[in-house]
């Protein structure tokens, strides 16, 4: 038993990488993902290979889904087609939580469009947008101020630490800001930062002008 108490209650976080783990094995994960991802019946074996999971895995868990009412089995000849039950009252909060993370996303790009000092840009990047962090991963995003705006305007820190609270109130986890001036982009790229490639390769756009549009401008 774990027993979270008051000096413990900060270090309570998402697995970033894997919100659903806390409540749905990893083939449970699998399966659900493979029959969520299509409307057509799909043979154990197709949802063997769609899940990469082996025959032997894959069958156990559909049995039991099957068994619950989520999946539908239908004879196909010597085979049998399973259909994810979209109508079933544990299916739609089950999707939810698997796509715990695309709605972090969302929630995230929503709270920063209604910033009264828009940004140039804003995007997640880092394990939180390529979905290989854990529940130790901090929730890592790029902010870019607008010309004329300093790391100390009051509604602009304002802004950032209301998102940054709401964040942890949402997953436990911290919100770590990457804070740039327009001109501190330009230098990271002259510099040959490391970073910028991964801001190119990974970041998911939260608002304001898309990740290459906003590199590109930088280095002219």
């Amino acid at each position: 038993m774990v027993v979270i108490t008051e000096a413990s209650w900060d270090r309570v976080r998402v697995d970033i990488g894997e919100p659903a783990s806390v409540v749905l094995s990893t083939s449970t994960r699998a399966v659900l993902r493979a029959l969520a991802g299509t409307t057509q019946p799909l043979t154990g074996r197709d949802v063997a290979r769609v899940s990469s999971l082996s025959q032997n895995g894959a069958h156990k868990v559909l049995v039991q889904l099957v068994e619950h009412g989520l999946v539908q089995a239908e004879p196909a000849g010597r085979a049998l087609l399973y259909t994810l039950r979209r109508q079933h009252l544990l299916v739609e909060p089950l999707l939810e939580i698997l796509n715990a993370r695309e709605r972090l996303v969302a929630r995230l790009a929503t709270a920063v469009r209604e910033w009264q000092v828009a940004p140039v840009h804003v995007s997640v990047f880092g394990s939180a947008a390529r979905g290989d962090g854990g529940v130790s991963s901090d929730i890592d995003v790029l902010v870019v101020r607008p010309d004329g705006i300093d790391m100390d305007h009051p509604g602009w820190r304002q802004q950032l630490d209301a998102v940054g609270a709401v964040v942890h109130e949402w997953t436990g986890n911290r919100l770590s800001w990457l804070e740039f001036g327009t001109e501190e982009v330009s230098d990271a790229i002259s510099g040959g930062e490391a970073i910028v490639a991964e801001w190119r390769r990974d970041s998911i756009a939260l608002a304001g002008e898309p990740v290459d549009e906003l590199l590109r401008e930088a280095r002219r």
